[in-house]
């Protein structure tokens, strides 16, 4: 069974005799004199029969395939679609993309204490590769993730060991926090990069050009993946191996069209193996079930296709071996990091159903903001494959991403651990695929020249949505002040925008929308959805410069972090917390200092000051601990505050003739 072109439009296709595609043929001729058939006599009637039989023949003639994988032929290409275009368009959208990754990349400071705690990992082990290499050669051992002086083993050290490759051109003495902090997000920037390129791929894996070039454009303008793909975060790393297993296992698939060669599963599933383990490695065991569920899913969806499990089993393996090693020394210096382990994916104490049911609650609330311009269609996408209009092989393409969604959100929405923005990044690809493959099917009923009930009841709402925008977003930026004094926005947030800066966005949204309707009007979703995405990509570009320059984008505690660092010249740092609920050490401080401060309790000040004595390797102590802590001891006094940190400093000389031992009174 073969498409066969339209003589309409060169971008669609029909398929013959198939019942559940709508063609843009013109419709036949009838007869002023039909036949009556009585009137027909036997020998027209077998002549019939046997031209009927033969057609069949010729049109299954060469495939072995099944009555349902004959019917995968109409999600084919057409012939005549012009490849090197669609890769043209497919480069302009990553070029598109790229400034809204790039623009004052390196400007914000680190605020966030997950991506504090990622660098200040990164950076320290990257020093001590650097330090124990030098002297006794490359080891397996200098690898291993270590956080002020101490192996860090509960936490997954691909991301680590991805940062180190991106710090391997710079000197570790000479380097300051800025490179750090540029060279990491450039790593999340090619990651996101990544991403998008598999987002693309497994687009075309399940629709083609359109479907790809929809889903690229809805997920680039998402704010989940344009916050994390700005960040060194794990999240963004772990998208990119992941969206790369996926996309490899899709193409190894081929879902809904004749059978892969044998050399194509071959490479497909080693390179989806080889992802999945590097994704294991840089956010922990749960990524398994978020990569190999989905997989899973579309192997029993896909017609024929149920041998491919074997190629899944074969990924799994590859993924072991590269994350077992990994497993093993950790366990081995540490007995109780399985705990750990086993904890960040589900703990026993947590599985109550009022707890499952407010952490779906919470994390369902902050996709529903990531997705609001498209939330009409996602719920479009659940209804669209039960309309009439949608049959056959359409439904189950239709079928194929919105149950990769549908289970990654039933997966991930419950889970007992603490809610994080980054978890629902995995769920961005497959919802934007989604939308993406429902607005390719939508276009091709219209083109048809049956639009669905979907498009025409939705259209005007949704074009009514961006323009209200287009119009509120430029109105608040101009009246920050006034949202502020009246507790609508937080006074961290206010950006300092230039008037004109305000007015090209006005302008350059309305002309998006305006750009918007004649697709509405005529009934050509494609259009409209892409004026939809640009829309979305204009806005957020124009607003990450001044948004990096805002007081949320600064830590208020660098500049006197930055001028302690000058001036600790040979001291040695130790970290005081209390002995009853010790506060958590500062990562932020301990990145812009660039030294190793370990962390002590008030009680063990003592005898850590008589081991630096001892030691006698600095001049004198410099101790950071809370702002309300207090030391009562001859020898140690206050020295100065780092007041936007809330911390408190004191001095110890090493050279004091006073006892350290002598208890201090707190």
């Amino acid at each position: 069974m073969k498409p066969q072109p339209s003589h309409s439009d060169p971008e669609t296709y029909e398929l013959a005799n198939a019942p559940d595609d709508v063609s843009p043929a013109a419709p036949q001729k009838l007869e002023s004199k039909p036949q009556s058939v009585k009137s027909q006599t036997p020998a027209s009637s077998k002549t019939a029969a046997s031209a009927n039989s033969s057609t069949t023949g010729n049109k299954c003639q060469g495939n072995d395939y099944s009555n349902g994988s004959r019917q995968t032929a109409a999600l084919s290409e057409p012939k005549n679609t012009n490849a090197w275009r669609n890769m043209l368009l497919f480069a302009l959208a990553i070029l598109v993309c790229l400034p809204i990754l790039m623009v004052n990349l390196g400007q914000p400071d680190v605020v966030d204490q997950v991506e504090a705690q990622n660098l200040l990992r990164s950076s320290q082990t990257w020093k001590r590769y650097d330090a124990l290499s030098g002297q006794r050669g490359f080891s397996l051992e200098c690898l291993i993730p270590h956080v002020n002086g101490e192996p860090s083993l509960n936490e997954p050290p691909g991301l680590t060991w991805t940062h180190m490759v991106w710090f391997m051109s710079m000197d570790p003495d000479q380097n300051a926090p800025n490179q750090l902090i540029l060279r990491a997000r450039l790593c999340s920037v090619f990651f996101a990069v990544i991403a998008l390129i598999c987002v693309y791929w497994s687009g075309y894996s399940l629709g083609r050009h359109r479907t790809a070039m929809f889903s690229l454009l809805i997920f680039a303008a998402n704010p989940i993946f344009i916050y994390y793909a700005r960040t060194a975060s794990p999240a963004m790393v772990q998208t990119g191996w992941a969206m790369l297993s996926i996309g490899a296992s899709l193409w190894a698939i081929r879902p809904l069209r004749p059978l892969p060669s044998t050399e194509r599963q071959f490479i497909g599933w080693i390179i989806c193996g080889i992802a999945l383990g590097m994704a294991t490695l840089t956010a922990g065991p749960i990524t398994l079930a978020t990569i190999v569920a989905p997989v899973f899913l579309l192997i029993l969806m896909c017609p024929d296709r149920v041998s491919h499990l074997i190629g899944l089993l074969a990924s799994l393996l590859i993924a072991m071996l590269l994350v077992v090693p990994w497993l093993m020394y950790a366990h081995e210096h540490d007995q109780q990091v399985w705990e750990h382990w086993i904890a960040s994916i589900i703990s026993v104490k947590q599985l109550k159903a009022g707890y499952l049911w407010s952490q779906s609650m919470t994390r369902g609330s902050w996709l529903i903001l990531a997705f609001v311009p498209w939330l009409m269609w996602i719920a479009a996408v659940i209804a669209q494959p039960f309309s009439r209009s949608t049959k056959g092989m359409r439904r189950i393409s239709l079928w194929l991403a919105s149950s990769w969604s549908l289970g990654v959100i039933l997966l991930v929405l419950p889970m007992p651990t603490p809610t994080r923005l980054s978890e629902l990044l995995v769920l961005v690809p497959p919802m934007s695929l989604a939308v993406g493959q429902l607005f390719n099917h939508l276009g091709d009923l219209c083109k048809a020249g049956h639009p669905p009930r979907t498009w025409r009841w939705l259209r005007w709402p949704q074009a009514c949505v961006f323009l209200a925008l287009s119009l509120i977003i430029p109105w608040c930026l101009a009246n920050q002040q006034s949202l502020v004094s009246n507790g609508f926005m937080p006074a961290s947030m206010t950006m300092q925008i230039p008037s004109h800066l305000i007015g090209a966005l006005l302008l350059s949204q309305v002309g998006l929308w305006v750009l918007s309707l004649p697709g509405v009007i005529n009934h050509r979703p494609g259009r409209a959805m892409v004026c939809w995405s640009l829309w979305c990509l204009v806005m957020v570009t124009l607003m990450i410069t001044p948004f990096s320059r805002s007081q949320a984008a600064n830590y208020p505690g660098r500049q006197e972090t930055t001028n302690l660092s000058k001036h600790l010249d040979n001291a040695s740092l130790l970290w005081l917390s209390r002995d009853v609920d010790p506060e958590p050490v500062d990562a932020r401080v301990l990145f812009y200092l660039q030294r190793t401060v370990p962390q002590i309790k008030y009680s063990q000040l003592g005898q850590a000051l008589a081991t630096l004595q001892t030691e006698n390797t600095a001049h004198h102590v410099i101790l950071i601990g809370p702002m309300d802590l207090k030391i009562e001891h001859p020898d140690i006094r206050a020295t100065g505050l780092l007041r936007d940190a809330r911390l408190r400093l004191w001095r110890y000389d090493i050279a004091a003739k006073t006892s350290p031992l002598a208890a201090p009174k707190q």
